[in-house]
Formats: structure tokens, sequence, C-alpha cells
């Protein structure tokens, strides 16, 4: 085969190759992590448990909102999987911040998703009119398709504040999700401080069959063969042990 021929050969076959992407890396090997870190990772993204989470994006409207550099990232590993975002969001004297956090999620057919939470430790301070703090999360498919109706949290320090939100769905393996975060205050003598330094999202996974029955089976075995064992036999042994030798 003449050079150029084989050359072209080659360039064909590499071309008709699966193309392999970086794989994921697990979160919690990360050291200290930042919305700034998981941007940077693209389509590779990072894993929770059975959860690959990638694809994200930061926005932030104002300078003073926390950067991306600023938002740590942290794994939630109980009652679910998920990502706490931890920050220093707050507004007071009439500032309002807002920022919006998007990201994918995706996970094996044999981990389903079939819910989705949102937590958020929002705290008015100082309250006034027209001050609060709220936090939304959208869930939707691969073809944009939503999911649940927007969860939300909210406190204006008047109303009774509603910190967390869930809701169920249809066992899913990938996820769209958008996290709008909005502080706003008033100005005034004082006037209003909203504050919020803690978002969470939270995945639950469909209830694995084989959890219960791996704990059960064997324990109904061991059950049965006790029930069978002849006592007389075992009684026997125990006198033959404890009975000296006439």
């Amino acid at each position: 085969m003449k050079p150029y021929a084989l050359f072209i050969s080659i360039v064909a076959l590499v071309a008709g190759l699966p193309q392999v992407s970086r794989a994921a890396v697990l979160l919690s090997s990360l050291s200290s992590p930042t919305m700034q870190t998981l941007v940077g990772m693209g389509s590779s993204g990072v894993t929770v448990g059975s959860d690959t989470f990638y694809d994200f994006t930061f926005a932030d409207t104002s300078a003073s909102d926390p950067t991306a550099a600023q938002v740590q990232v942290e794994p939630i590993t109980t009652n679910g999987t998920g990502l706490r975002f931890v920050a220093a969001w707050f507004a007071n004297s009439g500032n309002t911040m807002a920022s919006a956090i998007t990201y994918q999620v995706t996970t094996a057919a044999s981990s389903e998703i079939t819910g989705v939470g949102l937590f958020s430790n929002a705290a008015i301070p100082q309250p006034d009119a027209g001050t609060f703090a709220s936090t939304s999360l959208s869930t939707r498919s691969l073809t944009n398709t939503p999911l649940t109706p927007t969860l939300t949290t909210y406190a204006d320090g008047t109303t009774t504040p509603v910190n967390s939100a869930s809701f169920a769905f249809a066992p899913q393996t990938d996820l769209v999700i958008t996290d709008s975060i909005t502080i706003a205050s008033t100005a005034g003598t004082p006037g209003g401080l909203a504050t919020a330094s803690v978002i969470e999202n939270t995945f639950v996974p469909v209830p694995d069959p084989n959890q219960s029955g791996w704990v059960f089976i064997p324990t109904a075995a061991v059950t049965a063969s006790l029930l069978r064992r002849p006592r007389r036999s075992l009684t026997r042994d125990r006198m033959r042990i404890a009975l000296p030798r006439v």
C-alpha cells in the first residue's frame, strides 16, 4: 500500500472510533472545589454516589454578588445524593443580589432519580418591607420538558419562612437543574438586611429492591434451620457432656 493511501486509511480508522470523554472524578477527592472548579471541568464533571454532575454554568448580576470562585461546593451523601453550595449571599441598604447555577445530572438505570429537594438557610436579620431572600429550583429533562413545579424557598422576616421544598416524579436518568438565588433589601434607616449562605440540591434514587432481600434471605434460612433441628438430640448431647462415665 502506498504511504498516502496508508495515511488515509489510518485517519479513517481513527475517525470511526468512539470519542471517549475524560472520566468524572469524585467531588470529595477535590481540594476545596468551587463553582469555578466545576465550570472548568465541562462535560466530564464530578460524581457523588451513583450520580454524575456536569456542564456547570454560573451567572451573577452585580459586582457585589459572590463570584464563581467564591461559591464552595460540597457533596451531600445522606437522605439521597446531591450538592451543597456555600457562599455569602446578602443584601442591605437597597442592594440586590441574584445568582443562577445550572448543571446536568445523570445516573445509571439501576439508580434512577425519583425526586428532588431544595434547601436554603435564608434569614432576615433586619426585616423591612420589600426585603426578602428567595431560591427557586427548576427541573427539566434533556428535551427541556419541565418535570416538576418550580420549587421555592422564601423568607421575608414577616411571613413564616419556607426553608425547604421537594417533589417526586417518574424515575429519570438525566436531568437539567437551574437554581435561581435572589436576595433583596430596601434602603432606609436602618433598612432591610437579607442573607443566605447555604443552598442544597438533593436527589432521591429509586429504592433498591435487593437491599432488604439480602438481609432477609439468610436470616430466614438460619431460622428455618434452627426450627428443623431436633431438640432431643441437642438435649442428649448436653447430657452426654455433663454426666461422668460410670
